[in-house]
Parts: structure tokens; sequence; C-alpha cells
């Protein structure tokens, strides 16, 4: 959690996890501190609109593969076969899958896992979207805008992009006890390690369109926010604000008042 400030106008910024356990709430005091001192709460996109049949709808038609393509035209027979290995030892119909393209047959193995730990709470997101009351809340992205950054996921590195999630499946337990710890007590320099170097690093067409490009077009809309006399809340992914890319260190750039509250 930030305090950003320009000559006129105070906005909190923080890093939220988009699925939580039961167990970490409640949320470090900082949140509950931001919210209840803002008047305005901004989302990365509108959580309802995530919960539609239309918005499903959408997704599936945005993840299919082109007419007459299936999975096995993207990945090697090598990947192809571990990812059918991890299904059948799963119980999951990979036959069911072969239209899709991996970046949903990926979260979906990882929704699973993660469903299977317990890791299946309201995130700090949809929690604070759901408190919002009277607070007016605003978005940096359609949701369209979010669905088409999803799907192009891996995009151009099928193999490497199944292989390394496979690779990090049982690891997923370990990775978030570790990502939860470091998000409570704002240790910057594991997150970074954890959310960019180790994952998102390793595909950087994958991390320019998912983190960078967004920042960019996020912080014309942020910096708007600046200019009122309103006190706003934003929320976004923790990978949004860490590293050199981050909204953090382009919000310093611009000269704003940055500090990271306890």
């Amino acid at each position: 959690m930030w305090k950003i400030e320009s000559q006129s106008s105070i906005l909190y910024l923080a890093g939220t996890i988009h699925v939580l356990r039961e167990q970490d709430y409640p949320l470090p005091q900082a949140f509950s501190e931001a919210f209840d001192q803002s008047s305005v709460l901004v989302f990365e996109t509108d959580i309802n609109q995530l919960k539609t049949a239309a918005f499903s709808q959408k997704l599936i038609q945005k993840m299919l593969l082109p007419e007459g393509k299936t999975l096995p035209d993207l990945l090697t027979s090598e990947v192809y076969t571990k990812l059918k290995t991890y299904c059948n030892q799963n119980g999951i119909n990979l036959n069911q899958l072969q239209s899709f393209k991996p970046s949903l047959i990926v979260l979906n193995l990882v929704s699973l896992e993660m469903t299977r730990l317990g890791i299946a709470a309201t995130g700090v997101d949809e929690y604070l979207f759901l408190k919002a009351g009277s607070k007016k809340t605003l978005f940096l992205e359609t949701v369209d805008e979010q669905l088409d950054f999803l799907q192009a996921m891996g995009q151009g590195n099928e193999d490497q992009f199944v292989q390394q999630s496979l690779s990090e499946l049982h690891l997923i337990k370990i990775i978030f006890n570790q990502m939860i710890q470091a998000w409570r007590t704002g240790d910057l320099k594991k997150l970074n390690k954890l959310l960019i170097t180790d994952s998102l690093g390793q595909f950087p067409k994958m991390y320019q369109q998912l983190i960078v490009q967004r920042n960019r077009n996020w912080m014309p809309k942020i910096i708007r926010q600046l200019k009122t006399s309103e006190t706003e809340l934003v929320l976004v992914g923790t990978a949004h604000l860490i590293g050199k890319d981050g909204l953090i260190q382009q919000l310093k750039k611009r000269g704003y008042r940055v500090t990271q509250l306890n």
C-alpha cells in the first residue's frame, strides 16, 4: 500500500491478491485505513461484469482456437504428452479442451489446483468491491480489454508456457505462502523475485503485454485522479506495482511524493 501525493490531492495505490484463503483475513490494517479515507475506489475492471453469462460466452469465444486447429498443432508431442499425463493423473478430460488456447487450459489447471489447496476465498479486489457501499467506483479497463490480454498469454511460446506452468503446479502451495507473507509485510524484493523474475520474467512478450502495456494504459487515468479534490483508493494486481516498470517507479519519475505504508 502506497500513499501518492500531488500538490493538491492524495491517492492510495494498493497491490492486491486476486484469490485468498479464509485465513488471510482480515486484510492488513493499511487496507482498512485507506478504504475508510477514500471516497472513490478504482479497480482494474468491473467485477460485476466478470460474473455475467455474457462475459462467460465471450471468454469461451476468445479462447477458441481458429477453425481446424487443435491443441496438438501448437505443442510439441513431448509437451503435449506431459500435459495429457498431468490431466489423466488429476481426473481432467483433456479431450474436451482440444479446441481451446493454452492460456485457458493453464488458467483452468491453476484454478483447480488452488481450489484443491483451499485457495479459493474472495480476493482483495472483490472483497472491497462488495464493501464499496455508497463509494464511487471507477475502472482502469473494460472487461473486453482485460479478456484480450488474458487470451494472449503464452502466444508464440506455447511450448515453454505450458511446460513451465506444469512444472510449477506442484509448487503452488509453497509459492503462494511465500507470496502472501511478502505481500503482508511489503517485502518488495521478495515479491519482485516471485512475481517477475521467477514467473513473468521468463516470458518477455507476455510480460510486456500483461504488465508494461497495461501500466502504460493505466498511468494517464491514475494521474487524472491525482488532479481531483477526492481521495481515491486504486487497487491493481501486485505485479503491476513492483520493479522498474511498475506503477510506483513511474509515479516517482513523474515527481509525485510516494510513501509506502506499513
